[in-house]
């Protein structure tokens, strides 16, 4: 079973466009740089970072980093950081969180989906984000007391998300090496989909594995802006096991879309998924 649920499943399918990146703060509060798909940035999280109010835990205050990223439309992206142990048993704890670049602090978008440990110590997180059309996000790294401090990795990945059609059956979808889940095994394994969805209208999604007879969990999102970040912003989501057989996920009815994850803890398998209306 799944077993690292410190906020729950935490995605912000985000539908607002834009390309403009906010105005460059003053030193140290400016954005460190940029991140991209594929490269690792790195960095030190300490007292002499901006200091800065928590949005999570109202009258904490801490220090942040920020880095920009650029969403590209209909794309999942992993995002994950390492919080480096000074030795494999003092680990230090950070939170990773997503921000839109218009409004600053005050349109907290979505928060980490989970955290895992390694053999070295270290504490991952990651977080995962996606965009209808192309845009800026803010990716912000804060100590989760004012007694942690260290240094850190980041770096994203691109996933590829699979739109699923009412009434029609998909192509086998492999959950394999396409997208890593260091939060959700070692590594988990994931699949992210998509569906037009109606408030009025009851749907379920149908997951039948093809490849192979291991655990399958699950994840929704069906609130606008589809953030999995229910503590956060008021998402309306779910984390669940569907077990080794088929079974059926049914998300809350809204208007837009609908956004949804299968994943495993680490084996590799693959899976068809359809959309029904519901009686």
């Amino acid at each position: 079973m799944y077993q690292s649920r410190p906020l729950f499943l935490l995605l912000a399918l985000l539908t607002a466009c834009g390309e403009d990146l906010a105005p460059a703060e003053e030193p140290p509060c400016q954005s460190r740089g940029t991140l991209t798909p594929g490269a690792t940035r790195s960095g030190y999280l300490g007292a002499a970072n901006c200091p800065f109010g928590s949005d999570v835990v109202p009258g904490l205050m801490t220090n942040r980093d920020r880095w920009t990223f650029q969403l590209h439309a209909d794309t999942m992206y992993v995002i994950r950081a390492r919080y480096l142990a000074s030795t494999p048993t003092t680990p230090w704890s950070g939170r990773l969180l997503g921000y839109a670049p218009d409004g600053g602090d005050t349109l907290l978008t979505t928060g980490y989906w989970g955290s895992g440990g390694t053999a070295a110590g270290d504490r991952i997180q990651e977080m995962f984000l996606a965009s209808a059309g192309d845009r800026p996000v803010i990716v912000h790294l804060e100590r989760a007391t004012p007694t942690d401090s260290g240094s850190y990795l980041l770096e994203a990945h691109r996933c590829s998300i699979s739109p699923l059609t009412t009434g029609v059956t998909s192509d086998t979808l492999l959950i394999d090496d396409a997208c890593l889940l260091w939060s959700a095994g070692t590594p988990g394994r994931a699949r992210f989909f998509t569906y037009r969805s109606d408030s009025g209208i009851a749907r379920e999604v149908a997951v039948a594995q093809t490849g192979g007879n291991v655990p399958i969990h699950y994840g929704w999102a069906a609130k606008p802006p589809f953030n999995f970040a229910c503590w956060y912003s008021g998402g309306s989501c779910d984390l669940g096991s569907g077990g080794t057989g088929p079974f059926t996920i049914r998300p809350l009815a809204v208007d837009g879309m609908t956004a949804g994850i299968i994943f495993t803890t680490g084996s590799r398998t693959s899976v068809k998924l359809r959309v029904d209306i519901t009686p």
